[in-house]
């Protein structure tokens, strides 16, 4: 416990209280009292929650005094986007010295996926006469398999990647974005 946590308890005059006698009002003080962001606020209260409910399974508390506590509500800021052009300007300079990462830009652009998908896209599950590519969606729990397809403009970028693997088996997207074994 660090010093400034115990000192917040005690500032309160809870350092002798046990978990069982622990109450709600009393846990939602201390939250207030350390004076934390609101994401950080709801990441305690989720992370206690977990712990009370362990607690309650070994009969320690008899329930879990966070559940009717309230999230904070969190604003996310809209995430910058580059404009079209400063992209070209990238793309223009990474062309001539470091076309690998050229060639993933074009296909990552063209693709609609996310790097994350792009990565685990082995040349097994590309079909250019089809102009189509299964990835694997991971989102939170469950795990899709789509059919993307691939636009004409990046066609020509698609099969020089899967030219490079020497196996049905190899990603794409290895190590310096060229195709490989992991």
């Amino acid at each position: 416990v660090s010093q400034s946590r115990y000192e917040s308890a005690a500032q309160l005059r809870m350092t002798d209280v046990t978990i069982g006698q622990l109450k709600r009002s009393q846990f939602k003080e201390v939250l207030d009292n350390l004076d934390l962001t609101d994401n950080y606020f709801n990441k305690f209260k989720s992370y206690f929650s977990s712990l009370f409910s362990v607690l309650i399974e070994w009969e320690c508390c008899e329930n879990n005094i966070t559940r009717d506590i309230k999230k904070r509500v969190v604003v996310k800021n809209q995430r910058e986007v580059l404009s079209i052009e400063c992209v070209a300007k990238i793309l223009e300079k990474l062309k001539p010295n470091h076309y690998d990462f050229y060639r993933y830009g074009k296909i990552f652009l063209y693709s609609g996926s996310r790097s994350r998908e792009l990565f685990s896209v082995q040349a097994k599950h590309v079909r250019l006469e089809k102009q189509e590519y299964d990835v694997l969606i991971k989102k939170g729990s469950q795990y899709v398999w789509e059919t993307k397809v691939i636009i004409k403009n990046a066609i020509p970028f698609w099969r020089e990647i899967v030219s490079l693997a020497k196996s049905p088996e190899d990603y794409l997207f290895s190590e310096g974005l060229v195709a490989g074994v992991s």
